[in-house]
């Protein structure tokens, strides 16, 4: 099994500081391992180096230019030559240092990466190999995959990712793969692939529950929606999807539903429905287990006691009940002098407190317990909570204070109330009649829902607002990536008009050497004809004198002359020759010009001609950007429900239009919207931390599941029929670089074999299958890949130090950027096309003209690999981490470094970003997900790896 094309520098292996430290251990001498057969480097061998040398020794890490991942790479070794010499171990460096016979020893003792020792019988099997010629053997070639288990103790991550909005995160360690909601700071999915169960090792599972690929995990990738995660393996990738809108149960019941509540063990939900009746659901399965007659009028409002043994009551026909939940028999009633709209129990379970519509709320002993007083036939409340100038619409048990209860009403506000004294400890004002409010299990916050289509969330201690939403996150979410593309086809459009006016400047240059060439042109012809001018005479002159000599070749005088009109014969010949030669120059340069003018008018035509497109999309963008801005002013329905989540940490709301929504309390921003149902939800309650209960006026009572499971859903590279068989993969070798397209529908896969390829692969998402494989794409391993914002191109980076531009549709090279000294181990492509950035193993990162292919800055301030990057959002920056431990972010117009992610502990390999920044992930060889808020460059949480198995049996 081959896992190390990204394991860098996993803790520096042969770095001076370790080689100084390590243990000095005698030689090893080598035992006979008596294998009864010949040596075979894939089942032998490099077992032995991928957990002992690999880790330094590869195609992304050349310590001391030497790979060990392959027998060809192995004979050819590194800066001090041969690493083995085929038929003589004695005189095989590779065999010298793993005997420790000669220094630098390997592996080096300590180390990071839990590299060990050759074992007496380990050297002999290395020894055996070079002797019997260091031949690949039998397992040579697409057949000879020898799996063995990745341990537990193994957490160093080669790759993350981050939802757009910010919600979930991934990251690989090894071969596991988990996802984190962090808003929650919970882990909520461990992928699993079902089909690695059935793989044995000796007998025994090979794979256990938290297994998701075979061999380490290269490179993770979210699809737009946040729905789909790819994750690059060995010779495949695998697609883990989290459905959405999932409902566990729904049912439906005889009358609308007006309340819902949960009882304290959240085995059962109550209901009141407008046909009068309490049903109790079973949380389970969603059977009806009771329908209890309650009352004359729709019930508004239901609570269950403390012990669930009771269910109390409130209807519009002014009464109050307790009923037995094991055999739905009355315990007992109250007649309230006005429609009773909502009901709850003080914390202390032995107060009701009633919301009416008469805009009063009304404190009474629970009914069954409370009496008349002496002499009366009515029951009296214990105190009256007079305040509120509108129908009291809901009444809440304040959950950390029994002396304390909360209500709402028509009125626009939220009050506090105390119990022992019936005063109005606080008032909130929302603004619109408050159709449901919500007060979080500590008591920290409360929601109030309102008919304006604002939920706002509040202070309880002091009243202040912490934040609002409104509207739909679906269609927030759709306005916010308009938003975007807006932003950047202004950007492309102002790109396209500076061209223009650039290569107008440069029309009008060559108009003016047009001008001036033609100008020379001229000079040159009249200077040429003068010329032949004064030649006419001079000509004569000297056929006079030439006709005179030659008559009278004796005549010293005559031959004077005639010499002397020879003389002036050549000059002037001389004079003519020069202009005609002045000609020719003029009218080639005239030429020229009048090329380079035509050229330049040609350019500038094409480029009007992109202008316009560029505008036209400008156009097209804003006008979709004001249909999503006014979508989402559209989607801004009244609110009717709202509910939080047991932690606190979000919470959910339900509009007039039945549509669900799920939000962050902290930051108002949207996580989730459910839809399906056809009426609204009058009522929600959370049954526990990832399932709520939505009661409906379409009488349906629903289970939704808001986490729920991720699993895979495809799998790409080996045939459809033969998941396994990564043998005949359409993937060469490891898959370690990932990304979708913009729209979602394509994936494009990086790797390729060491040294011999790098492998392009464009996948369809819907049909799980090959769009196009671009061959010879790169001459080693792909490394870094990325579409462009308008999916028209990919951008790749490999281990043959070059990026590269291809075209999606045709798969043809558009261009190539060369300039890195080392592997270019990552890149990215600026929304607006203009330019991509490029992170190298030379420790820089490079910035290119897209249109030229030109470097435009490099920026050397990391001292370490770069190791994986990325502009975000529409900006003109980067984040980008690196080996030295560091996460930044970059300024590509100028080269500063504007943001410093600090607090890693160890080598960087995988950086992401939302696409504003809001939060920005890593990871790297201690397995650790940390994550900052990148607005002020704050650490929010680390997310450890999770204890191996073994470990967590020991701590029980």
């Amino acid at each position: 099994m081959r896992i190390a094309l990204r394991l860098f520098v996993l803790g520096g292996m042969f770095a001076p500081a370790l080689l100084a430290a390590q243990e000095k251990l005698p030689p090893i001498q080598p035992e006979d391992p008596q294998l009864g057969r010949a040596v075979d480097f894939e089942r032998d061998i490099y077992p032995l180096l991928d957990n002992n040398c690999v880790a330094c020794h590869n195609v992304a890490i050349t310590e001391s230019k030497l790979v060990v991942e392959d027998v060809a790479s192995i004979l050819k070794g590194g800066k001090r030559g041969p690493s083995v010499v085929p038929g003589k171990p004695d005189e095989s460096l590779l065999y010298l240092v793993a005997s420790r016979n000669k220094e630098p020893h390997m592996p080096p003792l300590p180390n990071d990466v839990e590299a060990a020792a050759f074992s007496p019988k380990q050297l002999g099997i290395l020894k055996q190999w070079i002797l019997e010629g260091a031949e690949q053997g039998a397992g040579a070639g697409k057949s000879a995959l020898v799996w063995q288990k990745v341990p537990e103790t193994i957490q160093s991550s080669f790759a993350v990712d981050v939802t757009r909005n910010g919600r979930f995160a991934a990251i690989g360690r090894a071969n596991r793969i988990s996802i984190y909601d962090l808003i929650t700071r919970q882990e909520v999915a461990a992928m699993h692939d079902p089909l690695l169960a059935g793989i044995q090792l000796d007998g025994k599972p090979m794979y256990g529950p938290r297994d998701a690929h075979q061999d380490f995990v290269h490179a993770l990738a979210f699809d737009p929606s946040g729905n789909t995660l790819a994750s690059g393996g060995y010779r495949g990738i695998k697609l883990w999807q989290r459905p959405e809108n999932v409902r566990n149960w729904q049912q439906t019941l005889s009358g609308e539903i007006n309340a819902v509540a949960v009882d304290a063990e959240r085995r059962r939900a109550a209901l009141g429905t407008s046909d009068h009746k309490i049903v109790i659901v079973n949380l389970a399965e969603g059977a009806v287990e009771r329908e209890i007659a309650a009352h004359q009028g729709p019930v508004t409002g239901v609570a269950f006691s403390a012990d669930g043994a009771q269910i109390f009551s409130s209807s519009t026909d002014k009464t109050l009940g307790a009923w037995n939940v094991a055999d739905g028999a009355k315990a007992g009633e109250i007649i309230a002098p006005s429609e009773a709209l909502a009901i709850a129990l003080n914390k202390d379970g032995n107060r009701i407190v009633s919301g009416h519509q008469d805009n009063k709320a009304r404190v009474y002993e629970l009914p069954g317990v409370a009496k008349p007083a002496d002499g009366e036939t009515e029951i009296k409340p214990l105190m009256e909570l007079n305040g509120h100038g509108q129908p009291v619409t809901t009444v809440l048990s304040f959950p950390t204070d029994g002396n304390q209860i909360v209500t709402a009403s028509a009125d626009g506000t939220v009050r506090v109330w105390r119990l022992d004294n019936g005063q109005n400890a606080r008032s909130i004002t929302h603004g619109a009649a408050v159709h449901d409010a919500a007060i979080s299990a500590d008591a920290n916050w409360i929601a109030s829902a309102g008919a304006d289509g604002f939920v706002r969330i509040w202070q309880t201690a002091n009243g202040q607002k912490k934040t609002e939403v409104r509207g739909q996150v679906r269609v927030q979410e759709a306005a916010l990536e308009l938003d975007l593309k807006f932003s950047v086809a202004k950007q492309r459009a102002a790109n396209a008009d500076a061209r223009v006016k650039e290569e107008e400047k440069g029309v009008a240059e060559r108009q003016e050497g047009l001008k001036k060439a033609q100008e020379a042109q001229v000079a040159a012809d009249k200077a040429l004809a003068e010329a032949q001018e004064k030649l006419k005479p001079v000509e004569e002159a000297f056929n006079t004198a030439k006709a005179e000599f030659d008559a009278k070749t004796d005549d010293k005088d005559l031959e004077k002359k005639f010499k002397d009109a020879e003389t002036a014969l050549n000059k002037e010949k001389d004079n003519v020759k020069k202009a005609e030669e002045g000609k020719k120059v003029a009218d080639n340069s005239a030429r020229l010009s009048d090329q380079s003018l035509k050229n330049a008018e040609q350019t500038l035509a094409a480029s009007k001609q992109r202008l316009e497109a560029e505008q036209k999309g400008q156009t097209d963008a804003e006008t979709a950007q004001k249909a999503g801005a006014e979508a989402v002013n559209t989607a801004a329905k009244p609110m009717l429900a709202v509910a939080f989540a047991p932690d606190g940490k979000t919470f959910v709301t339900g509009n007039d239009e039945g549509i669900l929504n799920a939000w962050d309390v902290e930051t108002g921003k949207g996580l989730d919207t459910f839809t399906g149902l056809a009426a609204p939800a009058r009522d929600l309650a959370f049954a526990d931390a990832s399932h709520l209960i939505s009661g409906s006026n379409d009488k349906v009572v629903s289970l939704w599941d808001l986490n729920p499971a991720w699993t895979i859903v495809g799998r790409l590279g080996p045939p459809a029929d033969k998941p396994l068989e990564l043998t005949e993969s359409l993937c060469e070798d490891r898959v370690v670089a990932l990304a979708f397209s913009h729209d979602g529908t394509k994936l494009v896969s990086g790797g390729g074999e060491p040294s011999r390829n790098g492998e392009l692969i464009v996948w369809d998402v819907a049909g799980k299958s090959l769009i196009r494989k671009i061959e010879n794409a790169h001459s080693d391993t792909v490394l870094g890949v990325e579409f462009s914002f308008d999916d028209k191109f990919i951008v790749s980076g490999a281990a043959d130090k070059f990026a590269k531009l291809f075209s999606v549709e045709s798969g043809e090279l558009v261009r190539a950027f060369e300039g890195h000294t080392h592997h270019v181990m990552d890149v990215s492509i600026k929304a607006d096309g203009s330019e991509i950035a490029t992170a190298g193993a030379d420790n820089a990162i490079k910035i290119w003209n897209i249109e030229t292919g030109e470097q435009k800055r490099t920026i050397s301030n990391y001292s370490k690999q770069v190791t994986s990057i990325a502009y975000y959002g529409d900006q003109a920056q980067v984040v980008s981490c690196s080996g030295d431990k560091n996460a930044r972010v970059h300024n590509t117009t100028n080269g500063g470094a504007t943001k410093n992610f600090g607090g890693a502990t160890a080598y960087l390999y995988s950086v992401a970003t939302t696409r504003d920044l809001a939060i920005v992930v890593a990871s790297g060889a201690d397995g650790i997900l940390r994550v900052w808020n990148g607005a002020n460059n704050q650490l929010i949480h680390s997310f450890e790896p999770p204890a191996p198995a073994a470990q967590q049996a020991t701590a029980q």
